[in-house]
């Protein structure tokens, strides 16, 4: 029972220590891409509208047909 309860805190520590990191990393990875994009907006308009619109337009069908073929 004692090592069980050491392996359970030992791995629950270990968890909170990845999810917290990766929240961390996603979350500052979340605010650069939306600063960039209102900086981008700043800078030159038509190309962001142009950048935002088409990205989209790209991605979204290779992700669908990438997972039709898996």
């Amino acid at each position: 029972p004692k090592e069980i309860s050491s392996r359970m805190t030992s791995d629950t520590a270990l968890i909170e220590q990845v999810v917290g990191t990766t929240v961390s990393v996603a979350l500052r990875n979340l605010l650069m891409a939306i600063g960039g994009t209102i900086y981008l907006f700043y800078l030159v308009p038509g190309l962001t509208v142009g950048l935002v619109l088409i990205i989209p337009a790209i991605v979204v069908p290779i992700t669908y047909f990438g997972r039709r073929l898996r």
